[in-house]
């Protein structure tokens, strides 16, 4: 009697502990398929701002030379107008000097 009642239970608990496995391995699978899609769209969307900085990046080089001087450039550009108004102010003492004598030279 006491080994029938092992071979009806023995299956039974069996596939009870099968179910139950599976049941379990089901949820975690569930779980990690959610977690890794999300990581996958985060990691598409990462890619995305990637990509769009490299665009930003390279419409900023391009405008770089438009937008912004060089201190060479600077320099050069100042001492020119440095030049012109040392000119001017050259003129200008002329004109005085011309001026204060009415206009003899």
């Amino acid at each position: 009697m006491e080994n029938n009642w092992l071979q009806i239970v023995f299956p039974v608990a069996m596939l009870v502990l099968n179910l139950f496995i599976g049941i379990v391995v089901s949820i975690l699978a569930f779980f990690f398929h959610r977690y890794f899609g999300q990581q996958d769209e985060k990691l598409r969307d990462q890619d995305r701002k990637i990509e769009k900085v490299g665009d930003d990046l390279s419409d900023f080089k391009a405008a770089a030379p438009e937008t912004f001087v060089l201190r060479d450039d600077y320099i050069l550009k100042m001492s020119g107008v440095d030049n012109r108004i040392s000119s001017m102010g050259e003129k200008v003492g002329e004109v005085q000097g011309y001026m204060r004598r009415g206009g003899r030279e």
